[in-house]
């Protein structure tokens, strides 16, 4: 089991990176189409952060305490990706009717 315990902390560290990562680029990007880009990739390496955790749980690796602190953090998270994903769709959508409207 540790080598298996040992294996899901390091695929769990590397999605957390990775989802910290695409928000620290998506921050630094110029426009809303490329930020969402790079949300949408830490709304999958969150996705992928919460089956990780899922099955640490079901495992029995993390104490139900901490599970449960863990899980309230990542729906946290979730629900602030949801919403500045929601925030940078609208902005898109706006940009291509401006385009539209200079080509027309």
């Amino acid at each position: 089991a540790r080598r298996e315990t040992r294996e899901l902390t390091q695929r769990l560290l590397g999605e957390s990176l990775t989802l910290a990562a695409s928000v620290a680029d998506g921050s630094a990007l110029a426009t809303p189409s490329e930020q969402r880009t790079r949300f949408q990739e830490a709304r999958r390496a969150l996705a992928a952060v919460e089956t990780h955790l899922a099955i640490a749980r079901h495992a029995e690796l993390v104490p139900a305490q901490l599970a449960a602190q863990l899980a309230t953090r990542t729906a946290n998270v979730g629900r602030l990706l949801a919403g500045y994903l929601a925030y940078l769709d609208r902005q898109v959508e706006e940009e291509e009717k401006a385009r539209v409207r200079v080509v027309s």
